[in-house]
């Protein structure tokens, strides 16, 4: 699934220049994998297997799955790069990954290339596991209950159908899974308005998000909990992604042909990395009435200090606490100001900040703030409708 919009996560290691992180819900996915396995009724293959090689035979099932979410991850991060779009990051979270592409595609074509890179991998990778544990195109249908099985043909046939399953659950027509962004680009190609096209997908994003719960509802009612709240769990999770993918399309295209040169404050106080932060507040804070402060250390920036990570430390700790020690790191939060708006904006949303330094050729040319970006849209004639009360915080 190409793109998102935000989310933390625990670096786990980078791969071919992509950081990859881990969502906390990812952890809670790999016990509950390793559980499962550790404490079912021991398939009757394995019915001398302990409950300790068991649980070992989920971890390498766990992790053999998220391997194939990362495997399909890269291949949209491959063709993002092809049409010169940046990879921030691939984030893997309980029910699969997203790969956070910041820009949007120019075309409908790029579009669809990105957003069926994903499933074709999947399929291709699906159909090499399946081979090479005995499967032929003879059989089309898997076991019933393949169970834990400690033969390498039976590991091979699992892993092989369950990246078949990614493949075609990513293709379903549901805005932001693949199969909707594939909507979306048949829509705009059509249409020739994006956001138009984004609004369309996401409808049907929501839609089968609707059905997905209806089914998770029936299929608990059949005796059948585990599935049944799976199915909800993913029928939920579409449906505010959906939501959330629609209201960032607005806020991108309300924001678009506006520069952050075009809202940046000019006229930026600034305080040193080794002010106390009961001094910075009455001397710098109280004075120039901002709520954010670059953070410089020998001329160059290296954090912003917001007003609010002061109210939220004891005013006690505030003599102690030097603003370099309290600022937030610059590396993550700085823009250019011939990035566009958008863009900006994308960079608040991922990263929670209120305020982002603008720098050129690592020099301290101004600051951004959400303020600044909704008062440059309205200056311009524009409308805050799309900016819900989330996005406008």
């Amino acid at each position: 699934m190409p793109r998102s919009s935000s989310g933390s996560g625990i670096r786990l290691f980078r791969i071919a220049g992509i950081a990859v992180v881990a969502d906390p819900s990812w952890f809670l996915g790999l016990a509950l994998i390793v559980a499962w396995f550790a404490l079912a009724v021991p398939h009757e293959g394995a019915a001398t297997a302990s409950a300790g090689s068991r649980a070992f035979l989920g971890l390498l099932v766990a992790l053999s799955l998220f391997a194939s979410v990362l495997v399909h991850e890269l291949a949209h991060c491959a063709l993002s790069r092809r049409f010169g779009k940046p990879v921030r990051r691939i984030r893997l979270f309980l029910l699969g990954g997203v790969s956070e592409v910041p820009e949007e595609p120019d075309r409908p074509l790029e579009e669809f290339l990105v957003a069926v890179a994903g499933p074709a991998v999947s399929l291709l990778l699906g159909l090499a596991l399946l081979l090479l544990g005995g499967w032929r195109p003879a059989f089309l249908v898997p076991p019933a209950d393949p169970g834990p099985s400690r033969a390498l043909p039976d590991f091979l046939l699992q892993l092989g159908w369950v990246n078949a399953g990614l493949f075609a659950f990513n293709l379903l027509p549901a805005f932001p899974l693949d199969g909707g962004r594939c909507l979306r680009a048949g829509i705009w190609a059509v249409r020739g308005n994006l956001l138009e096209a984004t609004r369309h997908a996401a409808w049907a994003g929501r839609l089968i998000a609707a059905l997905l719960i209806g089914a998770g509802v029936v299929v608990a009612w059949r005796d059948q909990a585990f599935g049944g709240a799976w199915l909800a769990l993913i029928g939920l999770f579409l449906h505010g992604a959906a939501r959330s993918s629609e209201r960032a399309a607005g806020i991108r295209d309300a924001l678009r042909g506006l520069l952050v040169a075009d809202a940046m404050n000019r006229e930026v106080a600034t305080v040193p990395a080794t002010l106390s932060l009961d001094r910075a507040f009455e001397e710098v804070f109280l004075r120039h009435r901002h709520a954010a402060l670059p953070v410089v250390d020998d001329g160059k920036t290296v954090g912003v200090l917001l007003l609010s990570d002061l109210g939220n430390l004891p005013t006690e700790r505030w003599p102690a606490t030097s603003c370099g020690a309290a600022a937030r790191p610059v590396d993550r939060v700085s823009v250019r100001p011939a990035d566009p708006l958008d863009l900006a904006w994308n960079r608040f949303t991922e990263t929670g900040e209120e305020a982002l330094p603008v720098l050129e050729q690592g020099q301290l040319v101004g600051i951004l703030t959400r303020r600044d970006a909704m008062l440059a849209l309205l200056s311009r004639g524009g409308t805050v409708r799309s900016l819900s009360a989330e996005a406008a915080r």
